[in-house]
């Protein structure tokens, strides 16, 4: 299951960022965007993440929240935009041809996290 470590690199950068911060930051939310093409199932993600977020300091409450990317490329035929899937076997539903570039759905980014530095004092980042 790739997810686990993909789930231990999203802690690990936290974990970095946290690091820099007041000694008892921890984080609360991490945001990340999956594409589509990049086959990383958010559920398994997701479980993966809450099964491994205890061994990481300031991490243990964080919760990961998944924004999806739906897979968006231009054809190869005629230029047409189109969703790029598995049930149309990527090709474009216009034309029928393949993709002549993918514009959207190879993301895995960490978008942004938020952070409590203190009892009362949040901060939320850009990443």
């Amino acid at each position: 299951m790739h997810e686990a470590s993909v789930a231990a690199s999203i802690l690990e950068i936290l974990r970095a960022r946290l690091a820099l911060k007041a000694p008892e930051a921890m984080a609360l939310y991490v945001t990340v965007r999956i594409g589509e093409f990049r086959a990383v199932d958010p559920d398994s993600l997701s479980f993966a993440f809450d099964s491994l977020k205890k061994d990481y300091a300031g991490c243990r409450n964080c919760r990961l929240l998944v924004e999806p990317v739906k897979a968006m490329a231009v054809c190869a035929g005629e230029g047409h935009y189109y969703h790029a899937s598995s049930q149309s076997a990527f090709a474009c539903r216009e034309c029928g041809a393949g993709i002549r570039q993918l514009l959207a759905g190879g993301e895995l980014d960490i978008t942004g996290y938020t952070v409590q530095s203190s009892e009362s004092e949040l901060e939320h980042n850009n990443a």
